[in-house]
């Protein structure tokens, strides 16, 4: 009933040509974004917010996705075509971001990670990426950079041209290579967990957003994903920044045991008050009990939001 209703509040809000999109939350116009592709409606209002979006950096790669892949089929291409064409132009120029939309394509798909083959060229790098799709696989042209990772993203990019059939500027030639990456490859922390969510299951993270994995970034199931189902050895250093973050910021660490026990179908954690101040958490498992150390805190209920992570 609620989706149903949720449903009917998003068709309400498409119907109308001067809906004020540009209120909603990033979370609000995906969910519109979305309906208005299974509906395959071109609403005006909605085409330039998506402009708009893309323009100011507020669409991230989960955006981009949505504007490239799922308006691919759409019954109004021609209204669509130049948020597409803006949305690719996006996915180049955003650092790591090329790389998380095909991602994320991939796993809509169900099929294997990009593949990539690289090779020195010319004082700097060369990439061609490819993905499998209907049975075939699909490449792009060969993308350059100073570096790995630029060059790698070049590849992404054109990879991207290809699934879409968006075309880009100087088709004959390879896509220009993005500025170099920088320390922080810029995502925001939702699009990070849909990126953890598809590439935890691996031996070890893609460098091109590896470096994106860092405190402040990660949300709480971003961190369950880190601690829980990420190879200690592959992604060691990702794993010691989530504990960091957990550490940080203690009140998220009930949440993450949360999501520990309900994946494996286990009892939820429990809190015994050992003091006026004082508490620790266990976990009820099928080789026995998992206790924490007890923790001091202010009050009773904030060593209680400590002690999962000492149990954890």
């Amino acid at each position: 009933m609620e989706k149903d209703r949720a449903r009917q509040e998003l068709r309400a809000l498409l119907a109308g040509p001067a809906a004020g999109f540009a209120a909603l939350s990033g979370d609000e116009f995906f969910a519109a974004l979305k309906q208005a592709c299974q509906d395959g409606t071109a609403n005006p209002a909605l085409i330039a917010d998506c402009e708009r979006r893309i323009m100011s950096g507020e669409a991230g790669p989960r955006e981009l996705h949505q504007m490239l892949f799922m308006l691919f089929a759409a019954s109004d291409r021609h209204a669509w075509a130049g948020v597409r064409t803006l949305a690719l132009a996006a996915a180049g120029q955003v650092p790591g971001a090329a790389v998380a939309v095909v991602g994320l394509e991939a796993q809509r798909l169900g099929v294997a990670p990009m593949q990539v083959t690289e090779s020195a060229a010319d004082g700097g790098f060369t990439a061609t990426a490819s993905l499998e799709r209907d049975g075939a696989r699909v490449e792009g042209k060969a993308g350059y950079g100073g570096s790995k990772k630029t060059a790698r993203q070049a590849a992404a990019l054109s990879l991207l041209a290809a699934l879409t059939d968006v075309a880009v500027p100087a088709d004959d030639d390879p896509p220009a290579a993005p500025r170099d990456f920088p320390d922080d490859p810029g995502l925001r922390p939702s699009d990070l967990e849909s990126w953890l969510d598809y590439q935890v299951a691996r031996p070890s993270p893609d460098p091109e957003l590896a470096t994106a994995v860092g405190p402040g970034k990660l949300t709480a199931r971003s961190v369950y994903l880190l601690l829980f189902e990420a190879d200690p050895r592959g992604w060691a250093g990702a794993r010691a920044a989530a504990w960091e973050t957990l550490v940080s910021t203690p009140v998220m660490a009930g949440g993450v045991l949360s999501m520990y026990s309900q994946a494996r179908g286990w009892p939820t954690a429990r809190y015994l008050e050992t003091g006026e101040r004082s508490a620790l958490a266990f976990l009820p498992a099928p080789d026995g009990l998992v206790v924490g150390v007890p923790t001091r805190a202010a009050t009773a209920k904030a060593a209680g939001r400590r002690g999962p992570g000492a149990a954890a």
